[in-house]
Formats: structure tokens, C-alpha cells, sequence
């Protein structure tokens, strides 16, 4: 995000209005999903969430930028 300079907060906002591209379930170490979301300039990205359970929160894994 630093690189692109994209705030993380657009990227953790555009999870809300996202689309679930897939979900792994036995993903390793932890089960996530694959959201593409819309950034407040309109440019598109590719996150991938990880679910903590023993925190009981998705960790941001990483982001890919389209284009």
C-alpha cells in the first residue's frame, strides 16, 4: 500500500461495499478469503483476508492492485 501510496483505510472501507472472489477454507495457517473491492479513486484491487481465531479477527494479508 506504502508503494502505491493507497491509505489502508480504503482498502478495510472497500471490504464493506467488496465482492467474495473465492473462499479457502483450507488455507494454511488459517482459512481465508479472496475480496475484490473499489478504492475511493475508483481503481480496483484484490485483498486477501486471513480469520485469527484465537483473536477472533481477519488479518489483511495482502493487496493486489489491477493494472
Amino acid at each position: 500500500c506504502r508503494e502505491r501510496k493507497v491509505p489502508v483505510w480504503q482498502v478495510v472501507a472497500g471490504v464493506e461495499d467488496g465482492v467474495l472472489v473465492k473462499e479457502r477454507a483450507s488455507s494454511q495457517p488459517h482459512p481465508s478469503v479472496v475480496i475484490r473491492i473499489v478504492l475511493a479513486d475508483g481503481s480496483e484491487a484484490e485483498t486477501v483476508w486471513s480469520w485469527l481465531p484465537e483473536l477472533e479477527r481477519a488479518k489483511l494479508v495482502t493487496v493486489f492492485f489491477q493494472g
